[in-house]
């Protein structure tokens, strides 16, 4: 993803800027990725769940915790009031009330918190929107980096299917071509920002150091 963004430096300083920033929050990290886990499930990358899974397991997580909080919720009600305006911070920002908020207050939470929640859900928006349109899914950058190593580099454009690589071309139908074009956008990224982004670890709206 990062490789990727790296045809926008303004979008890829933006985000690398933001997720650095993002590992500065107080909530506590297990919360934080079920805040992320909730926003990614409805927000539908599969990369990006997938990361968050595997950080979940990390933070101690449970299975249960883990599927309650793709429902949006959970067994503690502080958490699940968190959780839920997360939920609400993606769908509806403009539906939130004073009393919303007061409310989310009412169950221990500061401010502080609570502008955090919006910071979490905004960094999981953009990696989830990112990945999305450029065909990122689960196993993409592997598919990228063993073209690269065959010399596959060629790329082709064609109408209404964005960038894509030659062989993904060759192979017809649009699962094809969807799965071929995150390949392309990795092979054209330019050899200066792949080098820029490699020392970087950030990936899929993580926010835990």
């Amino acid at each position: 993803m990062v490789s990727t963004m790296a045809h926008s430096p303004a979008v890829l300083d933006s985000y690398l800027s933001l997720s650095r920033a993002m590992k500065r929050v107080k909530i506590p990290r297990a919360l934080s990725e079920k805040l992320s886990l909730v926003v990614q499930e409805r927000i539908g990358c599969g990369t990006c769940r997938e990361s968050h899974r595997e950080a979940d397991r990390a933070a101690g997580l449970s299975g249960t915790d883990m599927e309650l909080a793709r429902q949006g919720t959970s067994t503690d009600p502080r958490e699940a009031a968190l959780i839920g305006l997360a939920l609400r911070v993606l769908a509806e920002p403009g539906a939130l009330s004073d009393e919303d908020v007061t409310e989310v207050r009412a169950h221990g939470w500061s401010d502080r918190a609570i502008a955090e929640v919006v910071g979490v859900a905004a960094l999981n928006l953009l990696t989830g929107a990112f990945n999305l349109p450029a065909g990122i899914q689960p196993g993409s950058e592997d598919r990228a980096s063993r073209d690269r190593a065959s010399g596959d580099s060629a790329v082709t454009a064609r109408p209404g299917a964005g960038i894509q690589s030659r062989r993904g071309a060759d192979s017809g139908g649009a699962g094809a071509r969807r799965s071929a074009s995150s390949s392309a956008w990795f092979a054209r990224t330019p050899e200066s920002m792949t080098r820029a982004t490699q020392s970087s670890s950030a990936t899929c709206g993580l926010v835990s150091a």
